[in-house]
């Protein structure tokens, strides 16, 4: 199947000529021979299949603290999201944004458990707060856009702790998040 009516036009050995299809191409090709309709059907396929190439993809990278709450947390404890070690060029290991590149997006979705923002945070922000009812695991999925148009997406899950033989939660009390101890996941260990 030829391209759309009028969708390519090329100039071959100083004649304007406009392929439209697989019938042209015969009528084309008794006025400059073979060579010409083939040289012509080329361009005209390279235009249509082989465009720019698509634009870089950015990093995503979740930061999740804690990355588990126990079972019937009902809302009491925040979970600290954080998108600010997402990078303009996607990289294997975590590295820090580059001070004079592209914009990024951010854009948060949550399937799972019932949750809500906490703090007043933002569905597009790059560090936010939420919590869970922790009836089940809260699917967290990050979604940058760079200001090129490439896209890259992560997903991390906030596990569920079971509660120990006493009822009570085994989970050691949150850590300090802005320490390294925090759970990262991006590129390197989806």
């Amino acid at each position: 199947m030829g391209p759309a009516p009028g969708l390519c036009r090329t100039k071959i050995e100083g004649i304007d000529q406009g392929v439209k299809g697989r019938g042209s191409s015969r009528a084309y090709a008794g006025r400059t021979g073979l060579r010409g309709a083939v040289v012509g059907a080329l361009i005209c396929l390279c235009g249509v299949a082989c465009g720019e190439p698509p634009p870089p993809a950015p990093s995503a990278v979740i930061r999740a603290c804690p990355a588990s709450v126990c079972v019937g947390d009902d809302f009491t404890t925040s979970i600290h999201l954080d998108a600010k070690k997402s990078a303009p060029s996607l990289t294997l290991v975590e590295a820090p944004p580059e001070p004079n590149g592209p914009t990024l997006r951010f854009r948060w979705s949550f399937t799972g458990a019932k949750w809500f923002f906490d703090n007043e945070s933002q569905a597009d922000a790059d560090d936010i707060l939420v919590s869970t009812a922790a009836d089940r695991p809260l699917h967290v999925e990050l979604r940058v856009e760079s200001s090129a148009g490439g896209v890259s997406e992560a997903i991390k899950s906030i596990s569920v702790t079971p509660l120990d033989v006493d009822g009570l939660c085994p989970l050691p009390e949150p850590i300090d998040d802005t320490s390294d101890d925090c759970i990262a996941i991006g590129p390197a260990e989806l």
